[in-house]
């Protein structure tokens, strides 16, 4: 097997599990998550998931699914699956696709919360204690003594990134 089908496969397999980890431990490997820290241990969040939120806060309300999260999921699903079937029909289109819908899977994600969820995302940081205007990438705020709350992309979110940079490397290697 050649170097370029073992990284395609090596990131659709890192893709896959990267959905699998963000639903099954979010406070790891959540896409995106707001936390709330007291004396230097998370108290609560809200984590994006490649299927979704979870919350995790105890007094936390509903929390809506916007439907580009779903779609980022089922992106990043295609994507491996691509890679797959372009490793086996020896292709570089199928890869490359693959690949690509692979990396637009958490810029998807991110345009997500920028601009559907934004209104609400700051809602939630201004229920929390948080400021009313945030850069939603990266952040942090002190709500009070010993009180932290912070938020942004999380490590899912970069291992979908990697899985599509590994197919795209793969599929030029191919």
């Amino acid at each position: 097997m050649g170097a370029g089908k073992v990284l395609a496969i090596t990131g659709a397999i890192v893709g896959l599990i990267s959905i699998l980890l963000s639903f099954f431990v979010p406070q790891y490997f959540g896409w995106h998550r707001i936390e709330v820290s007291a004396g230097g241990s998370v108290v609560g969040g809200i984590y994006t998931t490649g299927f979704g939120t979870i919350v995790t806060v105890p007094s936390g309300g509903p929390i809506q699914i916007a439907i580009l999260v779903l779609i980022g999921g089922i992106l990043l699903i295609i994507g491996a699956i691509l890679c797959i079937i372009g490793v086996v029909i020896k292709k570089k289109t199928p890869i490359s696709v693959g690949g690509i819908l692979m990396i637009v899977t958490p810029l998807l994600l991110t345009l997500d919360v920028q601009i559907i969820s934004g209104d609400f995302f700051l809602s939630v940081l201004n229920l929390l204690g948080g400021p009313t205007s945030a850069s939603m990438i990266w952040g942090s705020y002190v709500v009070g003594p010993g009180i932290l709350l912070s938020w942004g992309i999380w490590i899912g979110s970069f291992m979908a990134f990697g899985a599509g940079i590994l197919a795209l490397m793969g599929a030029t290697s191919l």
